[in-house]
């Protein structure tokens, strides 16, 4: 098992040195490709163990969709996350993290993240089908590239605006792919990152004892084929259908933050004990060092 932390195109170099994290995540925006090249190049030279979350558009601004039942729209999205798998190749990366996403088709409007619904849905059966299709091409893809493809689960509902000045709660139903669709895909190879604030959201109860079982009976099956934690927490309302990326400091315990650190490393046996290579990566929207310490702290 190991803890990482996760970077970005800011603040990557201070993150690193005072973490001494041996794994990360790069939080990894396609078209500022040219914004890597200082940090790909310090994270293969010091051997740092190294993941890129996918963050793009294809055509049009659409987010990529592996389970559109539009032919070009899932041909556009897997071949966006070949050239990913290519970039991770060719830094010598371990994997690349992927959202399936959701069976509306809508764009996202860069740099605020806005969310616009196109009115294309795809059936669930279809969608299963194109999703499961999708994903074997990109693992296969993969693995000639000595390259991990990892699906992530995602949240139940979106926000309108995803990030900057603008974010908001003000949410969207894109009909996210549920985390149960993922069984039979981790059934035929392809490798799962349980992100815990995501799958978190998919509970409709507001209260927390029952959010944690109903995170773990979401896990339980999943568990054998997850590679990747992203570590959060959720503050109340818990049932609002998103998650709000919060971490393990006492502040966000005082709001009322679940999982508690207790239930987190139960959270964590259930997958380590299929899984002793697990890789763990924290997620909060803020005080990454701080949030990585303590998680250091309660994993050792």
């Amino acid at each position: 098992m190991q803890l990482g932390i996760k970077i970005g195109p800011d603040n990557w170099h201070e993150r690193l040195e005072k973490s001494q994290a041996t794994l990360c995540e790069v939080w990894f925006r396609i078209d500022w490709l040219e914004k890597y090249r200082e940090m790909f190049s310090y994270l293969s030279k010091n051997k740092i163990k190294t993941g890129l979350h996918f963050w793009g558009v294809i055509n049009n601004n659409i987010f990529p969709q592996l389970l559109s039942h539009d032919d070009s729209i899932r041909k556009e999205s897997i071949d966006l996350f070949k050239r990913t798998i290519d970039i991770a190749g060719e830094n010598n990366f371990y994997y690349i993290n992927a959202h399936p996403e959701a069976r509306e088709l809508f764009r996202l409007i860069f740099p605020d993240g806005k969310v616009e619904l196109l009115n294309q849905k795809t059936s669930d059966s279809d969608a299963q089908k194109y999703l499961l299709e999708s994903t074997q091409i990109l693992t296969e893809y993969g693995k000639k590239k000595n390259v991990l493809f990892i699906l992530e689960t995602v949240p139940r509902l979106v926000p309108a605006v995803w990030w900057g000045e603008e974010k908001n709660f003000s949410l969207i139903n894109t009909g996210t792919v549920p985390s149960s669709w993922l069984l039979p895909l981790g059934q035929s190879g392809i490798a799962i990152n349980f992100d815990i604030g995501h799958t978190m959201s998919e509970s409709i109860s507001p209260d927390p004892q029952i959010q944690i079982k109903e995170l773990k009976e979401r896990l339980i099956p999943l568990a054998p084929y997850v590679k990747l934690i992203h570590l959060t927490t959720t503050i109340p309302p818990y049932d609002r259908g998103v998650d709000t990326h919060n971490g393990f400091e006492t502040t966000d315990y005082e709001q009322g933050a679940i999982p508690s650190l207790e239930d987190l490393k139960d959270i964590i046996s259930l997958v380590s004990h299929h899984n002793p290579d697990l890789l763990l990566i924290p997620e909060p929207e803020t005080h990454h060092l701080e949030n990585y310490k303590i998680l250091q702290n309660v994993l050792q």
